[in-house]
């Protein structure tokens, strides 16, 4: 399941940057950006949250959407033997241009995806350790938050909050 849910991720992903690239002289620019910060509610031994992002900058409207993935929070892993380790979320950002100057906009959005939170072998597989030809069953958490967007020319510094993390962000526009 989880894989199927990557691969529709990344085919989405691929898809609406490829059609945004196709008008992002005309109607806005495109950001990918990368963020690394705190965690929140985790274990000490837990991972630094990071995500990798592509966001979408209108100039036609205010409206602002993107899609990041995260590393973040902590996902229990039965299938090596209730081991944790950090969680991915898969999310949209969907929000709006708040003020554009010449050479500055600023941004804000709201965060929505989805988190593992739970990895285990499926039912009947007998013994300690999962069926290899037989992949895990994974359940997922709601992940929400906020995310603030200051961009100055092909620049872009910002902000990202959700239950798990806050990060610090860092982007290029083209």
């Amino acid at each position: 399941m989880l894989k199927n849910v990557k691969r529709i991720f990344f085919a989405a992903a691929i898809v609406l940057s490829c059609f945004s690239n196709a008008n992002a002289f005309e109607d806005g620019q495109n950001v990918i950006y990368i963020g690394s910060g705190t965690a929140i509610n985790s274990p000490d031994y837990a991972e630094k949250p990071k995500t990798l992002g592509f966001i979408r900058l209108l100039s036609s409207t205010p409206l602002v959407w993107g899609l990041d993935v995260s590393y973040e929070g902590i996902v229990l892993d039965a299938t090596k033997g209730r081991r944790a380790s950090q969680a991915e979320s898969f999310n949209i950002l969907l929000g709006r241009n708040i003020h554009t100057a010449e050479h500055f906009r600023l941004e804000a959005a709201f965060i929505a995806g989805i988190r593992e939170k739970t990895i285990r072998c499926p039912s009947g597989t007998s013994g300690y350790q999962c069926d290899p030809n037989v992949a895990p069953d994974t359940d997922f958490a709601f992940n929400g938050g906020v995310a603030v967007i200051w961009s100055y020319k092909n620049l872009m510094l910002g902000a990202r909050w959700t239950e798990k993390s806050r990060q610090a962000l860092l982007g290029v526009k083209f």
